[in-house]
């Protein structure tokens, strides 16, 4: 069996930067708070997950700590708030 996630870029309480997996079908906003966090770039491509995937959540966590970069300092920087 497989699971198509697609990639987004978060911004986690305004404050880190996160690369997230959001499992199709599935809304972003029942893992981040709309009033916190907020979805950057919704389309970062997508990966699928084959195999045993009966326990894998509906949201991953890719990269936690992710850093911008520059085109993106530009365009979401905390100045641009």
């Amino acid at each position: 069996m497989e699971v198509k996630y697609n990639i987004m870029l978060i911004r986690e309480n305004l404050e880190g930067y996160k690369i997230v997996g959001v499992k199709e079908g599935r809304d972003i906003y029942d893992f981040i708070s709309k009033k916190y966090d907020r979805v950057l770039d919704p389309d970062r491509g997508s990966i699928v997950i084959s195999g045993d995937i009966y326990n894998i959540s509906h949201y991953l966590v890719l990269d936690s700590e992710y850093d911008l970069n520059f085109d993106e300092k530009k365009k979401w920087s905390t100045e641009n708030d």
